[in-house]
């Protein structure tokens, strides 16, 4: 499904990179249907296998109609072994052994971990809801031997929140947007809201009183004076022309949406705007292109990591990209992130080195206890 290309020797695989950099539990980001996240799901998995590692995984439902039928779940291929934090359906349980009792709810049922008895094509439904979703990483990594993953769809990215995942990578093809350029340069903004700065200070040690207040709210940057705004665009725009000659920062408890930047991309106003996370920001990236050339910030109070970007060369809707060339692409456009191919690297011994640690569990979680 991933083109090949040419691997320098000692180049680390997707896996290596996520254990160098201290990652025990991994967000994969489907960019759009038929990117190919559950072909890194697979991957990873499979490595682990040959290995005789466990790995943890779980799945983000991705449609409103996989919160109501399991069957809806596309099937993912679990080895042996693997540990798996999901709602049971009747047709898998003798597939899947039972490690505890349930530690939370989805919309199916009662979310447990299971270890697989066998290889089996499963449908794993994980969590619904982001609170369930860091709880189950943590519950698979530490049961797990060292890596926990989880996948899920762009549109319900709230999953890969920091908190539970401690990175992400982003999966897309060539089919993202279009052709292979339109689609680089889409992942190129992907890649910029994701990587949003932390807020100053002040900004952060206001956030709790804004957030339990759950609604906007204007922060003097001098004063550092909180004044309640109005949840709308307009109401917004009009509550920061009454603050003449001053910048305030304006925090969005409830995220960044097309109806508040909109509003404000569209007025000569400009200011710093504040969301929890990079997942709460879901504003078109026309009105956040035309925000950031005005002048105006976007920061966050948790940043997120984007650890590797893995490309697809297939197009579900047109002719098929060439790997090389779509991945040079892709690289040129994303320089400063690595861009994997898990279907090559599966192929490549993994550092042996590196394997004998990840067999000592608890070696492991020390080492790269954050």
């Amino acid at each position: 499904m991933f083109g090949n290309r040419s691997h320098v020797a000692d180049e680390p695989n997707l896996l290596e990179r996520a254990f160098a950099a201290g990652c025990t539990r991994l967000a994969v980001i489907s960019l759009h249907p038929g990117a190919g996240a559950r072909t890194v799901l697979e991957r990873a998995a499979s490595e682990f296998h040959k290995r005789g590692i466990s790995l943890g995984l779980t799945r983000a439902p991705r449609l409103p109609l996989e919160a109501l039928d399991s069957g809806a779940v596309m099937p993912i291929r679990v080895p042996e072994g693997t540990i798996v934090a999901t709602t049971p359906v009747p047709e898998q349980e003798g597939l899947l052994e039972p490690l505890g009792p349930a530690f939370g709810r989805t919309s199916l049922g009662e979310l447990q971990l299971f270890r697989a008895r066998q290889s089996a094509h499963l449908r794993l439904y994980g969590p619904d809801d982001d609170d369930s979703m860091r709880r189950a990483l943590e519950r698979l990594d530490e049961m797990s031997g060292g890596l926990a993953l989880v996948d899920g769809a762009w549109e319900r990215r709230g999953f890969a929140a920091p908190g539970g995942a401690q990175a992400v990578v982003l999966v897309a093809g060539a089919g993202f947007s279009g052709c292979p350029e339109r689609s680089a340069a889409a992942l190129r903004h992907v890649v910029e809201v994701l990587d949003l700065e932390r807020a100053d200070r002040p900004a952060l040690e206001a956030w709790p009183r804004v957030d339990e207040q759950g609604s906007p709210a204007l922060l003097d940057a001098g004063s550092q004076d909180l004044t309640l705004a109005g949840s709308s665009g307009e109401e917004l725009a009009t509550d920061l022309v009454s603050m003449s000659g001053q910048r305030p920062v304006v925090l969005l408890p409830q995220g960044l949406h097309n109806d508040l930047l909109g509003p404000l991309s569209r007025s000569p106003l400009r200011c710093t705007l504040v969301v929890r996370n990079p997942t709460c920001f879901r504003a078109a990236p026309v009105y956040y292109r035309s925000w950031r050339r005005g002048g105006g910030t976007i920061r966050v109070i948790e940043p997120m990591r984007v650890l590797a970007v893995a490309t697809n060369p297939v197009n579900c809707s047109g002719p098929d990209a060439h790997p090389e060339r779509f991945r040079r692409l892709v690289s040129d456009t994303l320089s400063n992130l690595p861009i994997h191919d898990v279907v090559l690297e599966a192929e490549r011994s993994i550092n042996p080195s590196l394997w004998e640690l990840l067999r000592r569990p608890v070696v492991l979680s020390q080492l790269f206890k954050r």
